[in-house]
């Protein structure tokens, strides 16, 4: 396999993990905060926000793998990574919980980059190593998952929109590290139409 490509890939990924992770924590007390509501509904504004996070991730997961096998991995990776950094300015300045839904449906649309990791593995791995490859994108995400909400609910202390900030801050450094040194993967005539 080879490594420079690999490990690119992977600091991408726990970067791009880190930066998705930062937010979490914060999310319940800032919903309180731009409700009006009961606990109940707090929590039920939150659970929403969550599902169309997640509901967004896996429906354009498969969306962005595809793209990725027509137009390349580089550029889907590098406009997913822009995607996410806008996706949390816009979620810093949010005035209002509609704001955050659709920042949260932004997050989850750009934030479905896994099956891109995915295929730049397969693209760099051989059948032996494949599995192994998959695993370590699997564990890059893990990582950067632990991370970022250890970091976000730190800064979640001193200013409730900061992990928005530094989310936004992870997002644009992993799209100039993307951009200096993700290289594509994918041959163009290997490339299939969508």
């Amino acid at each position: 396999m080879p490594s420079r490509a690999i490990l690119v890939v992977l600091a991408t990924v726990v970067i791009n993990m880190t930066g998705v992770g930062l937010v979490w924590p914060i999310l319940p007390k800032l919903v309180e905060e731009l409700s009006a509501g009961s606990i109940s509904h707090v929590a039920i504004t939150y659970g929403s926000i969550a599902v169309i996070f997640s509901v967004m991730q896996f429906a354009f997961g498969p969306v962005f793998g595809a793209m990725s096998d027509r137009f390349g991995r580089r550029p889907v990776m590098l406009v997913a990574l822009a995607g996410l950094g806008l996706d949390n300015l816009l979620l810093a300045m949010a005035p209002n919980l509609g704001w955050i839904f659709v920042g949260r449906a932004l997050g989850g649309v750009f934030g479905s980059t896994f099956s891109v990791a995915n295929a730049y593995m397969a693209d760099v791995s051989t059948g032996k190593d494949r599995a192994a490859a998959f695993g370590m994108v699997g564990a890059a995400f893990g990582v950067g998952f632990v991370i970022g909400p250890a970091i976000g609910g730190l800064l979640g202390e001193l200013d409730l929109r900061l992990p928005f900030w530094f989310a936004a801050g992870f997002s644009f450094l992993n799209l100039a590290f993307g951009w200096l040194f993700l290289e594509e993967t994918l041959p163009a005539e290997k490339r299939r139409p969508l």
